[in-house]
């Protein structure tokens, strides 16, 4: 009798064992399934986004050659296509509403000085408005150490291929070093963004002026950056700047009068129940840092 029981006993822990690994076979299956399905959906995903970056790239183009199209504050355009199945929203701001941080650099100052001088200045004069405690320290940081040259070959190259995410990593990572080694958190409040941009531009452009930033503005104008705000959303604002007639003859070799077609521009759209973004630069009619993400 108790070797029957035993044997049941060792069936049924052997019938549990079995059912056990089948469960744990089934959930690794189950969760390969969901994982190759997640990753199939994404695929899709990304294949919906080269269309769509294709269909706003021809949207753009038409845009922007009407004549005396303004994108002093933008564009926002929608996008529908039947064929599809989306609408979506593209939204794209001239990428050269601020000063490329590029020029600071050595090269710049020795091809092209005005240049240099400009963005000196505008950098001097930010820092020097923060109140910081160390300003002549950070100043020095970023003109030696982040545009002195000095760095390897395979950096440049790296740098090259990805200067719109490694420069203003490195400069984020030397404003964070300034703000740990003189104690100094006010430098985080500076909005370095308001005036300088960080994108992958031409080394030298000239700017489309009433699409600058209204804070850049006001810096070259001598005015209130809220003041430029109110007069850009009453549509005053060319009428302002125009009445300044020395400011615009000392900035002629700086302005041009043709709109910006350089832009940077994100859409949002949804997919299968999901949220996709991408963003790219819109550059003289071409594509180029595509990104798509979730």
């Amino acid at each position: 009798m108790k070797s029957l029981r035993k044997r049941r006993g060792i069936t049924l822990f052997i019938t549990l064992s079995v059912i056990a690994a089948m469960g744990s076979l089934i959930a690794i299956l189950y969760g390969y399934i969901e994982h190759t399905r997640q990753k199939a959906i994404y695929q899709s995903a990304f294949l919906q986004a080269a269309l769509l970056k294709n269909d706003c790239k021809i949207l753009l183009e038409r845009y922007l050659s009407k004549k005396k199209t303004s994108t002093d504050s933008g564009i926002r355009l929608t996008i529908e296509s039947r064929e599809r199945e989306y609408s979506s929203v593209l939204q794209c701001q001239p990428i050269l509403a601020t000063i490329p941080i590029t020029w600071l650099s050595v090269e710049t100052q020795k091809r092209h000085p005005k240049n240099y001088r400009l963005a000196k200045r505008i950098l001097e004069n930010i820092i020097d408005s923060s109140e910081l405690k160390e300003p002549n320290r950070l100043f020095d940081m970023i003109q030696k150490e982040l545009f002195s040259g000095k760095v390897d070959q395979e950096t440049k190259r790296w740098l090259r291929r990805r200067s719109d995410i490694v420069t203003f990593r490195r400069f984020k990572e030397l404003i964070d070093r300034y703000r740990f080694e003189a104690e100094d958190p006010v430098v985080e409040t500076i909005q370095w963004k308001l005036y300088f941009n960080f994108r992958p531009v031409s080394p030298v452009l000239k700017l489309a002026r009433d699409t600058l930033s209204p804070e850049l503005i006001a810096s070259l104008y001598g005015l209130s950056s809220s003041e430029v705000a109110r007069e850009r959303s009453e549509g005053e604002l060319k009428d302002l700047l125009d009445a300044y007639s020395d400011t615009n003859r000392r900035y002629a070799w700086l302005f041009t009068k043709e709109p910006s077609s350089l832009m940077y521009c994100k859409v949002d759209f949804h997919f299968r129940g999901s949220t996709y973004h991408l963003s790219f630069d819109y550059m003289d009619k071409r594509v180029e840092n595509f990104e798509f993400y979730q």
